[in-house]
């Protein structure tokens, strides 16, 4: 099953999919957020701009990529977040801009779990962009990346994304923007 090219107004909309398998939500716009529950399979979450997404109760092969996470208006405290009963297994998170939640831009658990986490930007929280201690050392700096940027051993960064910031396309990147050229080929 594919969702694709929704639109939603302020503040509502999203999907909530609980014991999915086999989805591809792509291409939608201004959703309110996803939420994976019990275990979904199979399931690829790609060039969205949504608030926020939520892998709770466990999962399998979860693909979030290339997409804008970003609170705007809505309530979210974090932007990305594995929680409840975390038996996952193949979880990917790429290439995604998490930015300006309530509280945390990633929300990890304290457990070991397959979670490949790599090239994000996660910038603009009050709390932190990455957790302060985390057993897979996501978000703690020791190299620097082709932009001049301070990255973890994944490649994530914390840096302002440099949106337009108005009309349509206020999700659009500057041409200065440290978020060109920095993902994962």
């Amino acid at each position: 099953m594919t969702i694709e090219r929704n639109v939603t107004g302020r503040n509502i909309g999203g999907f909530l999919l609980s014991s999915c398998r086999n989805i591809q939500i792509n291409g939608n716009n201004k959703t309110t957020g996803i939420e994976l529950n019990f275990g979904c399979e199979n399931v690829l979450i790609s060039n969205n701009r949504l608030s926020i997404v939520q892998i709770i109760n466990g999962g399998r092969n979860i693909t979030v990529e290339n997409n804008t996470i970003n609170r705007g208006e809505g309530r979210a405290y974090s932007g990305f977040s594995l929680r409840g009963n975390n038996q996952v297994d193949e979880i990917v998170v790429r290439n995604n801009i998490i930015t300006n939640h309530l509280s945390r831009g990633i929300l990890l658990p304290d457990e070991d779990v397959n979670l490949l986490f790599e090239n994000n930007n996660v910038w603009g929280h009050p709390e932190e962009d990455y957790p302060a201690e985390n057993i897979f050392d996501i978000g703690m700096f020791v190299d620097v990346n082709a932009n001049g940027d301070s990255i973890d051993v994944y490649g994530n960064f914390s840096a302002d994304p440099r949106f337009i910031g108005f009309g349509p396309y206020k999700h659009n990147l500057q041409p200065d923007s440290p978020c060109i050229d920095a993902g994962h080929p």
